[in-house]
């Protein structure tokens, strides 16, 4: 879906916020009706009009609204969807990597005893309750409150 008005992909003219552009030259100010200059994308900066359907983000949007028919998803999420599949061009492989983010968590489980109530003490069985915490990068250990500790 291409705007009318600004000549950018993904909305109409009825919700555009941006000014008139040719969708000829992509020069601010006119209509493509009357244009003459050269033609120039103003999605790509290709040396084609923005109509052209040789313009690598007409295809993309082609291929975003495809997925949003086909999944029946939102536009939103078919253009995330698309664009995570995308291969990225001009880049080496050690920068996409060294780009790319990476969240680490570590889980600590600790073991706390405790006396069992329905149990003699001098029978010296314990209560095992495991207690888990996750957090990042760091290791904590919780208490569990409903238990209560006796001193021997």
């Amino acid at each position: 879906m291409r705007c009318f008005q600004c000549q950018r992909f993904g909305h109409s003219k009825i919700s555009c916020r941006g000014k008139l552009t040719c969708a000829r030259c992509a020069m601010v100010g006119h209509d493509s009706d009357t244009c003459t200059a050269a033609p120039l994308c103003i999605n790509c900066k290709g040396e084609h009009p923005a109509f052209s359907r040789s313009c690598p983000k007409w295809k993309l949007e082609k291929e975003i609204q495809t997925t949003k028919v086909n999944k029946k998803i939102s536009y939103a999420e078919a253009r995330r969807l698309v664009q995570s599949t995308q291969i990225r061009r001009n880049i080496s492989f050690a920068n996409a990597v060294k780009s790319t983010r990476s969240f680490a968590t570590e889980t600590s489980v600790s073991t706390q005893t405790y006396p069992n109530k329905s149990q003699d003490t001098t029978s010296r069985q314990r209560n095992e309750k495991p207690t888990h915490s996750v957090q990042k990068r760091k290791y904590k250990y919780k208490v569990n409150q409903n238990i209560p500790l006796r001193k021997h």
